[in-house]
């Protein structure tokens, strides 16, 4: 069969100015990624996954000042997942893709943007994210990691990034 994933990722978004300088944001949003074939097991039965879903709500509020020439933003999120998609090792010999049938993430993101000079900006961001898997059984050990942290995601990310704009629409950007 020709099947093919051409999902409807509505998203409905509300912005609020609470002053010229001030604004807080809210956004649901439902999202997927594709179902598929894993082509590394031995095991053809744990071949198929299916088609991730994900329901997510952001909340922000953003602040600029220094002249409009530095802004903060806080941001919270919290997604509720269906058919996690989660790839790794579950043996010597099988990688694969296996499906959580329900997971949940919950995080917050601080970034702080600066305009140093019309040429050159500079950003830094933390976030912290908690992504839980609330219904899984890993499918060659059959060991149940419901409630447990999902796979190879970090706890804290961070990121520092500087671009310089130059003459005639070339810049140079560096990110951390």
């Amino acid at each position: 069969s020709n099947r093919t994933f051409e999902p409807i990722q509505p998203r409905l978004s509300s912005i609020h100015a609470w002053t010229n300088d001030t604004t807080a944001s809210a956004t649901l949003a439902l999202s997927g990624r594709p179902g598929g074939w894993s082509a590394y097991t031995a095991n053809p039965a744990l071949a198929a996954f299916r088609a991730e879903r994900v329901t997510s709500l952001e909340a922000g509020l953003e602040t600029r000042f220094d002249q409009r020439q530095a802004t903060l933003a806080v941001r919270i999120f919290a997604a509720d997942i269906r058919d996690y998609q989660i790839e790794r090792s579950f043996s010597a010999t099988d990688y694969l893709v296996a499906n959580a049938p329900r997971a949940r993430s919950l995080g917050a993101e601080l970034e702080g943007h600066w305009r140093a000079t019309p040429q050159l900006a500079l950003t830094a961001t933390l976030a912290a994210t908690d992504v839980t898997l609330r219904r899984f059984i890993e499918p060659l050990s059959g060991r149940d990691l419901s409630g447990h942290r999902a796979p190879f995601t970090p706890r804290w990310t961070g990121r520092l990034a500087a671009e310089q704009q130059l003459p005639h629409g070339f810049f140079i950007a560096a990110e951390v």
